[in-house]
């Protein structure tokens, strides 16, 4: 969940910049390739 609230965030981020659609999907999904697996501790 944590991922996907990134996801959509960098996605808005990236819109604001007025990339096209397919260039923003493709950007924040490598983008969040990068980032460390988030997820609620034990």
């Amino acid at each position: 969940m944590a991922r996907q609230e990134a996801l959509k965030d960098k996605i808005t981020e990236l819109r604001k910049q007025e990339l096209s659609r397919a260039n923003t999907a493709k950007q924040a999904s490598e983008w969040l390739e990068t980032k460390a697996a988030v997820h609620n501790p034990d």
